[in-house]
């Protein structure tokens, strides 16, 4: 296993953070005392962070600044290993403009998540890899009603 020491960040001003090493992760948030960050990014085609702690989560998103959540394949979990709702991680990002998920079977896309999209600053909102049965059409219907300009991508499998 190899793993990465985290001597200093960048100060670019981009205020993202690109999460590649989850076993990094928690000794990294414990160390510090606050996260400003406007973009979150936890994987891309090439790596992927499995699973990540609530608590970090909540840490890595406290200041209420970000704009840019991108879990990829990642699923945030309690700690007895239960799975944290999206709606409940948009609960801690109140300035989010841009979500991307990649689907995820365990995780339900429900109608209480997609309430909170409707009433959230959400501008994009991509999802990929969804079943084939994955009723598109239902799905945009109900947020085209409460968020007509919200612009949504959908990829199947």
């Amino acid at each position: 296993m190899k793993v990465k020491k985290i001597n200093k960040l960048d100060d670019d001003g981009s205020g993202t953070l690109n999460i590649q090493h989850e076993n990094i992760l928690s000794p990294f948030v414990s160390k510090c005392v606050i996260f400003d960050l406007k973009c979150l990014i936890f994987g891309n085609k090439w790596w992927g962070i499995e699973k990540i702690s609530y608590d970090d989560f909540k840490a890595l998103t406290s200041f209420g600044r970000l704009e840019k959540l991108d879990l990829g394949s990642t699923i945030v979990t309690s700690d007895n290993g239960e799975i944290i709702p999206y709606d409940s991680l948009l609960d801690h990002t109140p300035a989010l403009r841009f979500l991307r998920l990649v689907y995820n079977p365990y995780q339900q896309l429900s109608q209480k998540f997609i309430e909170k999209i409707c009433a959230s600053n959400l501008e994009y909102f991509k999802i990929f890899e969804l079943p084939k049965n994955f009723k598109g059409e239902t799905f945009l219907a109900q947020i085209a009603k409460k968020k007509p300009n919200l612009q949504v991508y959908l990829s199947f499998k």
